[in-house]
């Protein structure tokens, strides 16, 4: 549970952040416009939460419970290796259509 449920998420948020950006080029929105970035940050940020609160759900998992396993594991260098991992490849795919956190 500890390395899927971030990674799910993760996961998730690249999925949601690649199909608005298919739907905004299909429509002849270009990257490079403010009005394409708002729409996709709009979008992004509505979709997040919807995307936690369903792998929390999925898991039985709240905040506070998460938080806690990551104080637990914080200290553990294959925890976060993995993390690290987990990270770069999220964030890897979210620049590859232009998104910056």
């Amino acid at each position: 549970l500890t390395f899927s449920f971030p990674a799910q998420i993760m996961v998730g948020i690249n999925e949601q952040v690649e199909r608005i950006h298919e739907e905004l080029t299909g429509k002849g929105l270009s990257p490079e416009s403010d009005d394409f970035k708002k729409e996709l940050q709009e979008r992004y940020m509505e979709g997040v939460g919807v995307l936690r609160t369903s792998v929390h759900e999925k898991h039985e998992v709240n905040e506070d419970l998460l938080h806690a396993a990551v104080i637990k594991y914080q200290q553990d260098e294959e925890f976060q290796r993995t993390l690290l991992e987990i990270s770069n490849k999220h964030r890897a795919r979210l620049e590859k259509v232009g998104f910056q956190q």
